[in-house]
């Protein structure tokens, strides 16, 4: 018996290199949703998983302390308690589903306030425009009614 205690100690000494490595989650690509009639959440995302399988509404909310990302839930029928769709074997693969989702958002909401600065800014623009384009029409009134009195 001491023997095989032996072998098995040194197989698992040998295994725990491999299996100590942090496992990588393959996200390929990250959907962001967001919509003015969100409620709670700040939007949902689509997050395709090796282009093997996508989970989709993938809630991103924000709580007292950071974004939270929250996973689709289906209710269970013999308990009518919400358990989570999709979950993780391991902390490490949660983590980095969730940094990917994060990561996500911030850029589209990055995007989308550089297109809304983008945008306001022509409108400013031709505010400008059309104020520049008044006054010179003012200016000409008042110089034609300046000479016909």
């Amino acid at each position: 018996m001491p023997r095989r205690n032996d072998q098995t100690q040194r197989a698992a000494a040998q295994a725990s290199p491999q299996e100590t490595a942090q496992p990588v989650l393959p996200v390929t690509g990250v959907n962001i949703h967001t919509d003015s009639r969100r409620g709670e959440f700040l939007a949902t995302a689509d997050v395709e998983l090796a282009g093997i399988c996508t989970i989709r509404n993938v809630k991103i909310k924000e709580d007292d302390y950071d974004l939270t990302v929250v996973m689709p839930r289906t209710k269970m029928a013999d308990t009518r308690e919400y358990k989570d769709a999709c979950f993780f074997e391991s902390r490490e693969l949660r983590e980095q589903f969730d940094q990917a989702v994060r990561e996500a958002y911030t850029q589209s909401l990055a995007m989308r306030e550089g297109q809304t600065s983008g945008e306001e800014q022509a409108v400013h623009e031709e505010q400008d425009l059309d104020d520049a384009d008044f006054q010179e029409e003012e200016e000409m009134e008042e110089g034609m009614g300046g000479m016909s009195m």
